[in-house]
C-alpha cells in the first residue's frame, strides 16, 4: 500500500483564510452541492455551519475560481422569440394570432379557433408563468404586462 504525503501548499503572500465548505451529495444519480459558512469555535478552530443548496451557476463559479479561471461567456444564436435566458430559466414571447384554444368538458376535449393576445412566458425549473403584452411587438425591458385571459391553465 502506497502512503502519500499531504500536498504542500504554495507560499501565499497573504494569510490563508477559510471562506466556506463545499459538500457534494449523491442523490438518485445526481450530484447536489451545498455551501456551508465557517465560524470560529471558542478554541479557535473552524466549525462548519448549516449549508444551503448551490445553483448550477454558483457551483460553476466556485469551480472556475478553484481552477483559476474567470467566468467564460458562451455565445449562442437565439431565435427572435427568445427574450432572455440563463442556466435555469428561459423567457420568450409569442405575437398575437388566431389559434385553437382547447377545453375539457365532462371528459371530452374540444377546441375552438380564437384570437390570442401577444403573450410573454417564463419557464424556470418546474414552473411556467405567463402574461399578456400590451403591444403586438417584441417587448423591451420594462414593457407593461397584463393578466392573460386564460382559464384554468394546466401546465405539466
Amino acid at each position: 500500500m502506497t502512503v502519500l504525503a499531504p500536498p504542500v501548499l504554495p507560499d501565499a503572500p497573504e494569510a490563508v483564510v477559510p471562506r466556506a465548505a463545499l459538500l457534494l451529495y449523491a442523490c438518485e444519480r445526481r450530484l447536489i452541492a451545498t455551501a456551508h459558512p465557517l465560524a470560529a469555535t471558542r478554541s479557535g478552530r473552524a466549525a462548519i455551519g448549516a449549508g444551503r443548496p448551490l445553483s448550477r451557476r454558483e457551483l460553476h463559479e466556485w469551480l472556475a475560481a478553484l481552477a483559476g479561471e474567470g467566468r467564460r461567456a458562451v455565445a449562442a444564436w437565439l431565435p427572435p422569440e427568445v427574450l432572455a435566458f440563463e442556466e435555469d430559466a428561459l423567457i420568450w414571447w409569442r405575437p398575437a394570432r388566431r389559434a385553437p384554444m382547447w377545453f375539457r368538458v365532462g371528459g371530452r376535449t374540444c377546441g375552438f379557433r380564437v384570437p390570442w393576445p401577444p403573450l410573454a412566458f417564463v419557464a424556470r425549473r418546474q414552473s411556467l408563468w405567463y402574461a399578456a403584452l400590451t403591444a403586438n411587438a417584441r417587448p423591451k425591458p420594462g414593457a407593461a404586462l397584463c393578466h392573460a385571459p386564460l382559464m384554468n391553465v394546466e401546465v405539466g
